[in-house]
């Protein structure tokens, strides 16, 4: 079972920090390239493999918000965790590793949703410019404090 499988596997709803171990300690201007973490967080340039600075963390950052937010990540393929199990073949992992990619890339969280849970349009642009798919223009740390 890989990594991937294996977050996927022991799913829960409440999100976690895990693999700490492989972090980096990565300057502003520094750039990387690579798939770490649970596919769920991760920003559309990452999915892309393209090389990526500490703007992918402030994506990551817009996708545990709206989870804070909203109680469900914005982009996900099914809402019942009971749908991973260890026995899920390789194959059927993938699929969903690729259907949770062309979401990240292609769609856009449910802001309504935000919006009918009473957050403040304040609330909801913070998370919009930290989960905009450009990450040149992707809200900065210091600028989102």
């Amino acid at each position: 079972m890989t990594d991937v499988t294996r977050d996927m596997a022991v799913e829960s709803s409440i999100p976690r920090i895990c693999h700490i171990d492989e972090a980096e300690v990565m300057g502003l201007d520094d750039i990387t390239r690579g798939l770490y973490g649970d596919i769920r967080y991760r920003a559309p340039e990452a999915v892309k493999g393209k090389p990526y600075n500490f703007k992918a963390d402030v994506w990551s950052l817009g996708v545990i918000l709206y989870f804070l937010f909203v109680g469900k990540l914005p982009f996900t393929i099914s809402d019942d965790i009971s749908d991973y199990s260890d026995s899920e073949s390789d194959q059927s992992t993938k699929n969903r590793i690729q259907l949770i990619e062309q979401k990240i890339l292609n769609t856009e969280p449910d802001y309504a949703l935000l919006s009918s849970k009473g957050f403040s349009e304040q609330a909801i642009d913070l998370i919009q410019k930290l989960l905009n798919k450009d990450p040149m223009t992707r809200l900065t740390v210091r600028a989102a404090l």
